[in-house]
């Protein structure tokens, strides 16, 4: 470790500022060799401990991920898994690690299961009971052997990455592939910002909705054109429901159609309203979760 590279500011691209290489220097002379060596051993010691503990940590966030929630609690505690993450000594960028991965294996593993208890929902190549058990034996080994840094690289790629890699691995004797491999076919094959790769029920549970009457189109919202309410009741107009799977599309653009109609609504008129006031009661816990996650957002950066 160069404490003083490491310390001196850096430019947009990542090389050193030489404007304070001067000034880093005299610090550096200032604080002392003993000094500079004990932080260096300091950070030796860390980094060895992060990394004998981070497959610990992979299976607390794997742990998470397999636990069944509502999103709102989901949302809350994984904000709080990054933060006890860092409290037991992981590094920010190790945290990112451990929560890619740490779902990536969660997924891999419920979906590995339901192809071996599940079959007649499947139409593999495994028959018997005794070559799925072969079969998800075999997908265990290939997740265990790759390690977090690995299993970060299969979590960011798409099926066909997923798929090469297993074919890689399998045709190399069960070998591992190197980082640098993982890398280049992450690269080749990037999983899309949306995608779900089949992830289980419980990540994404596919819902499609028919509200006949009542249109939410994006553009309505956008334009704020009022949005005409028929007065026959319909319990999935309880919830702001798109007219795709939710799994398909991103929060973002959910939470963009969540404000349009916030906007359009004329929240004067709900207190003479005894229906309307009557649907908010209903999600009051959901609505007070977004007005404190709206207060956090304020003062907090995103994650």
């Amino acid at each position: 470790m160069d404490l003083k590279n490491s310390i001196n500011p850096v430019n947009i691209d990542g090389s050193i500022d030489h404007r304070y290489v001067s000034v880093t220097s005299e610090i550096i002379r200032r604080a002392g060799q003993d000094c500079i060596r004990d932080l260096s051993d300091f950070y030796k010691l860390t980094k060895h401990n992060e990394s004998k503990y981070e497959l610990a940590g992979l299976r607390l966030v794997s742990a998470f991920f397999h636990v069944d929630m509502e999103r709102w609690q989901r949302n809350g505690l994984k904000k709080r898994l990054r933060e006890c993450l860092g409290e037991v000594g992981f590094r920010p960028s190790k945290i990112s690690k451990l929560i890619k991965a740490g779902e990536f294996v969660a997924s891999e593993m419920s979906n590995n299961k339901a192809r071996r208890d599940i079959s007649d929902d499947y139409d593999f190549v495994e028959k018997t009971k005794e070559e799925r058990e072969k079969r998800y034996e075999w997908e265990i080994k290939f997740l265990r052997d790759h390690g977090l840094t690995g299993l970060y690289e299969l979590a960011r790629m798409n099926w066909k990455g997923l798929h090469k890699a297993r074919s890689q691995y399998r045709g190399n004797g069960d070998v591992p592939l190197t980082t640098r491999e993982l890398e280049k076919l992450q690269k080749r094959h990037p999983a899309k910002t949306q995608e779900r790769r089949g992830r289980p029920a419980r990540f994404c549970q596919k819902q499609e909705w028919q509200v006949p009457k009542v249109r939410t189109e994006l553009a309505q919202i956008r334009g704020l054109t009022p949005i005409e309410i028929t007065g026959e009741e319909n319990s999935q107009q309880t919830q702001l429901q798109p007219t795709i799977a939710s799994c398909e599309i991103s929060s973002a653009y959910l939470v963009e159609q969540f404000t349009g109609l916030a906007k359009a609504i004329d929240w004067s008129s709900i207190g003479s309203d005894p229906e309307a006031r009557r649907l908010l009661n209903a999600v009051r816990e959901t609505l007070s979760f977004i007005a404190e996650l709206a207060n956090e957002s304020r003062y907090s950066p995103v994650i």
